[in-house]
């Protein structure tokens, strides 16, 4: 049945984020192209798309980031949550489909990010890719970096939208200012980590003392590590609230 969900979730995000990403990549080529063949009277004309594709990229975020919440509090807290827990899936697999769904789509933005740049890149002249001339060893040690960050990336935004879930879930339990509330706990689970973050951080220092001379790749691929572990308990964490109070405290309305 997870399956099932993580279809009709990529489906139904897909058609409006697909289009979306797609249009960027095609203003990324027009701007490039504009850019590299303007004459010296066009600079205005340059910036106009340059504006466009900035304000095409933050705004492609900001609709990712509503429609990936709206998916959650829509189909399992709103009017759609009656007909969405009448499905014979578990409420983990309903949390499971959502944060799957919005990590994945994170990757995919990331990766829409990159090849804009690369495509502005091209444009402007920049046809040396430096990892192509690296030798085997590097190549080794790029790879291993590169599926790294990839997990990181996987494991944060599993962790953000947890949080927000759990944000969303503690609000919804209240009559009233569910919203305000929501906004409240996500201010204080930030607070809160970023109080352990620090301490962590203290108490680490005396004990790695690595500049930034001696930081080597070793060094480099254990951070990452850890950075993906990081994630992996928050949203642990955050799974295990979050499904606790859809499972006890859940009031559809």
């Amino acid at each position: 049945m997870l399956r099932k969900l993580l279809k009709y979730e990529f489906a139904s995000v897909g058609r409006v984020l697909i289009p979306l990403y797609g249009a960027l990549i095609v203003l990324s080529v027009i701007t490039g192209a504009q850019l590299k063949f303007s004459k010296m009277n066009e600079g205005f004309l340059d910036v106009i798309f340059v504006l466009l594709l900035v304000s095409g990229s933050v705004a492609a975020l900001v609709i990712t980031a509503m429609i990936l919440i709206r998916r959650f509090s829509s189909n399992l807290l709103g009017d759609e949550g009656y007909y969405t827990l009448s499905i014979p899936a578990s409420i983990n697999q309903h949390i499971l489909s959502k944060t799957i769904t919005a990590s994945g789509w994170a990757l995919i933005g990331i990766i829409t990010a990159i090849l804009i740049g690369i495509i502005l890149g091209s444009f402007a002249g920049g046809t040396d890719f430096a990892p192509l001339n690296a030798t085997k060893k590097e190549k080794g040690m790029l790879t291993i970096v590169i599926l790294e960050m990839v997990f990181i990336v996987l494991t944060w935004a599993s962790w953000l939208a947890l949080k927000i879930y759990t944000s969303i879930s503690i609000g919804h339990i209240s009559q009233k200012l569910q919203g305000l509330i929501a906004v409240g706990v996500f201010l204080l689970l930030s607070g809160v980590e970023s109080f352990i973050g620090t301490v962590l951080i203290r108490a680490s220092l005396p004990v790695r003392n690595i500049t930034a001379v001696d930081y080597s790749f070793a060094a480099l691929t254990g951070d990452l590590f850890l950075s993906i572990v990081i994630g992996l308990i928050y949203s642990a964490i955050y799974f295990f609230i979050t499904n606790l109070i859809l499972r006890k405290k859940l009031n559809l309305r």
